[in-house]
């Protein structure tokens, strides 16, 4: 069998076959391996995302059955979207939605505002850098770019040095932007194509039925199973292993049912964590805890495939690491600073929150979604950029995580 990763990425196309046991024993020691220098390794700034991605740079090109690329072969999407929803679900779960009504309105305005300035000003920014795509793959290339990642982000939202706002606005816009960007994703995919999207509705009738028809299925399923587990809890008829379990089945039941009629299973989960009654007590620390470990356990998976598979196949050359660059930097920073102007928030907290924007499993997700939208000459190379700019981010944003939560602590102190 081929042994050469490189060869085989197509971006966006990597299938996760069953896993041979080099596989098996190379993902279980960078588990045990991580765990017992996480200290020192998070101390010398290395996240456990970034530290993944590199062990499957390195044994990539010794490994088989990770290597194997099917185009038919949606394992890996599934995995990624799953792992998604239950994050977003427990990240939501310790959201106080009340408070979020006290933050000058900066999650609404990063979402309405900032995500589609993103999509333009990142399509701009691929238009000059990279001429050969065209307007739309461009336009393209900034959608699939535009979703931040709740996995990647959650050294900021947990981290103590970071004001309470500020998490909660950044947790909040990771967890729902996936949503809003698919309906771009998708008819950006069908322009680029010079054909229609893949999908029955017109955009506009698709657009309103995943950010309608996804809330409500998370509303639901959150309040009303929440409600069922909790009193099952109080009651006695459900021990603790079982409690623990039940966050899992509320996230995949909102995603699930999201996506059975006709929304958005994204959106589903992570409203479904928001309506999730329990917020306290230690039934929520049990669903909470289960299920983030679940989650992470599996997107830790992903990313040591995606430095295996995808990232070899990245392109390199200078066009793409500027646009990575720009995207990273000027993009996202520049369209969050515009959707808060006008908000009351500082600048040092303005640059933060556009700073740690980081791009990972939705991307990645949002690429093979697009394969199977779109056909264009320019394609390998819009989902090698994709595939570029996610490397970039694992690396830039966890190393950054730490001294920049920092940093901004002590500039907030010294304004009070």
């Amino acid at each position: 069998m081929p042994n050469d990763c490189a060869s085989h990425a197509r971006a966006g196309a990597v299938a996760l076959h069953p896993m041979h046991e080099f596989d098996l024993l190379a993902y279980a020691a960078a588990l045990l391996a991580y765990g017992l220098l996480s200290e020192r390794l998070s101390a010398w700034l290395v996240s456990a995302p970034m530290f993944f991605m590199l062990v499957g740079l390195v044994v990539g090109p010794a490994v088989s059955a990770i290597c194997d690329v099917s185009l038919d072969d949606g394992v890996v999407a599934f995995v990624a979207e799953i792992t998604l929803a239950l994050l977003l679900f427990t990240e939501a779960a310790t959201i106080d939605v009340r408070s979020l009504f006290a933050e000058k309105a900066a999650p609404a305005r990063m979402l309405v505002l900032g995500l589609p300035i993103a999509i333009v000003l990142g399509g701009v920014a691929g238009y000059f850098v990279l001429p050969e795509l065209g307007l739309w793959p461009a336009l393209l290339l900034a959608a699939l770019l535009a979703p931040t990642d709740a996995a990647l982000g959650a050294a900021v939202v947990e981290s103590e040095h970071v004001p309470e706002s500020t998490r909660r606005a950044i947790g909040v816009e990771s967890g729902l932007n996936d949503g809003l960007a698919l309906p771009a994703v998708l008819a950006l995919a069908g322009l680029a194509s010079m054909a229609p999207a893949e999908h029955e509705q017109p955009i506009l009738e698709f657009l309103a039925l995943q950010l309608t028809l996804g809330p409500l299925a998370g509303i639901v399923v959150g309040r009303f199973g929440g409600a069922l587990v909790g009193a099952a809890a109080e009651r006695g008829r459900m021990g603790g292993e079982w409690q623990r379990i039940a966050g899992v089945g509320l996230a995949l039941s909102s995603y699930a049912l999201a996506e059975t009629i006709g929304g958005n299973g994204f959106v589903a989960a992570f409203v479904g964590g928001l309506a999730f009654p329990l917020r306290s007590g230690a039934l929520a620390e049990r669903v909470h805890a289960f299920g983030h470990t679940a989650a992470d356990q599996m997107a830790l998976l992903l990313f040591m495939v995606f430095g295996a598979t995808s990232l070899p196949g990245a392109a390199f050359d200078g066009s793409a690491l500027l646009y990575a660059a720009l995207s990273l930097t000027v993009v996202r920073i520049g369209a969050i600073a515009l959707s808060l102007v006008g908000a009351g928030i500082d600048r040092p907290t303005t640059l933060f929150m556009g700073w740690f924007g980081p791009r990972g499993l939705a991307s990645i997700l949002f690429a093979s979604v697009a394969m199977e939208h779109a056909e264009f000459e320019g394609l390998d190379r819009v989902l090698a950029v994709v595939h570029l700019t996610v490397g970039l981010s694992i690396v830039l944003h966890g190393v950054t995580a730490l001294p920049f939560s920092k940093r901004l602590g002590r500039a907030i102190a010294r304004a009070a």
